[in-house]
């Protein structure tokens, strides 16, 4: 794993496309990002006004990505592209990135997907974005990045009837933890098992928690726990096509 890429290896064999889950080294400068994956300028990544919610923009050309950026953010916790060139970006610091790419390399996508992005069903959104540009679930890779491990992920007695109100089977995603009433949540293997469920086969579940992996990743958490979350930064996951 490096201190400032990491990849993950399904994707690596997706043919025309580049990605990386950035870690802090790379922070949110836009400028040295963009200089990693070759891209002329900062304004040809798009970022997101990300707000836990499930919907997905499609990029269409270098044109809408520039006229979207600072304060002109969409909205959205989700990007789709079949462009060149346009690196699509989510930001993280314990929330699931999840990276996507059709095995062919002409449709690539990225989710952010916290508790209630996942619940709320911005997985189902995305690969419901890819079948109308007729690629099926057995068509894509997807790749679920750094993300805030079950060890590390105690949630509330409310968070636990919430989740099991939704579906009395989301219990096998809770341990038990030392603090009495709470449990430990598996993030990251709630949204693998729903990419399963919707018929995705090739999932890469990296397993490589936030919280624990101080010294190259944010962690949202951590920071909460110190009294420092004002100041934590967030860590970029990009995916892209490379040439048209």
């Amino acid at each position: 794993m490096s201190n400032s890429v990491i990849n993950s290896k399904l994707l690596e064999t997706i043919p025309n496309i580049r990605h990386g889950f950035m870690t802090r080294d790379y922070g949110e400068d836009y400028d040295k990002v963009a200089d990693h994956f070759n891209l002329a300028k900062s304004s040809h990544l798009i970022p997101l006004k990300q707000v836990h919610g499930k919907t997905i923009i499609p990029i269409k050309d270098i044109e809408q990505c520039e006229s979207h950026q600072g304060n002109n953010r969409y909205e959205a916790d989700g990007l789709l592209t079949a462009t060149a060139k346009i690196g699509l970006v989510i930001r993280t610091a314990d929330c699931t990135p999840i990276l996507f790419a059709s095995k062919c390399g002409t449709l690539v996508g990225g989710v952010h997907a916290g508790w209630r992005g996942a619940v709320g069903e911005i997985i189902e959104t995305m690969i419901e974005a890819f079948d109308q540009n007729s690629f099926k679930p057995n068509q894509i890779v997807a790749a679920i990045g750094p993300t805030i491990a079950q060890k590390s992920y105690e949630v509330s007695p409310e968070f636990i009837d919430n989740l099991l109100n939704l579906n009395p089977a989301h219990d096998m995603f809770l341990k038990a933890s030392n603090n009495e009433g709470h449990a430990l949540f598996d993030l990251p293997g709630f949204g693998a098992l729903k990419l399963k469920n919707l018929g995705v086969e090739d999932i890469d579940l990296m397993d490589i928690d936030t919280y624990s992996n101080e010294d190259i990743l944010f962690s949202h958490r951590r920071a909460t726990h110190r009294g420092t979350a004002d100041q934590e930064g967030r860590q970029v996951s990009v995916i892209m096509i490379d040439k048209s």
